[in-house]
């Protein structure tokens, strides 16, 4: 079992690359974050795993509600590994074969793949988003990073058509 919480300041990506941390603008709010991995096993419809993931942050004037209660056993695609759900201290991104190449290889204490429902200004734009969590206190990128439909950008009420978030401070963590 592991948990973070995060609050206060952050910043949220914008534009056309999801992950293009130098295009961003200011965003406030709150993240919590709990899960119980079971170990990677071979038959996802055995999966276990075990999440709790509650967002609730503004950005320019927008007012966001995420939550992802319901693990992602494997990518949609089948492009890469996501753990049935959850996995603590594995590396990714970089170039690792496991998310994007365009963000440095991490180790987060937390990672999690799920389904997620969005909320914005009261109305309901998506319930079962692809949506990623990563819990980082170590490395180049620390805090905890909250990624909505970045891979197809497929929100149709957004802008960009993603959401991705990070607030750079933990508040409380209790990792693996």
């Amino acid at each position: 079992m592991a948990s973070a919480r995060a609050s206060g300041e952050g910043i949220r990506v914008t534009g056309a690359d999801p992950v293009d941390m130098n295009s961003t603008v200011p965003m406030n709010g709150t993240i919590s974050v709990q899960t119980v991995e079971m170990g990677n096993r071979w038959s996802h419809v055995q999966n276990t795993d075990a999440m709790q993931v509650t967002a609730e942050f503004t950005a320019g004037d927008a007012r966001y509600a995420v939550k992802i209660e319901k693990p992602m056993p494997r990518h949609p695609l089948g492009i890469y590994t996501t753990w049935s759900g959850a996995v603590y201290e594995h590396e990714m991104h970089g170039v690792t074969g496991i998310g994007t190449n365009r963000l440095p290889k991490m180790r987060p204490d937390i990672a999690l793949w799920g389904w997620a429902e969005v909320i914005r200004n009261g109305d309901v734009i998506a319930r079962a988003a692809p949506a990623h969590v990563m819990v980082l206190t170590e490395g180049p990128m620390q805090g905890i990073m909250l990624e909505v439909d970045t891979e197809d950008k497929g929100l149709a009420a957004e802008p960009d058509g993603y959401i991705h978030v990070m607030w750079p401070r933990l508040r409380r963590s209790r990792c693996p």
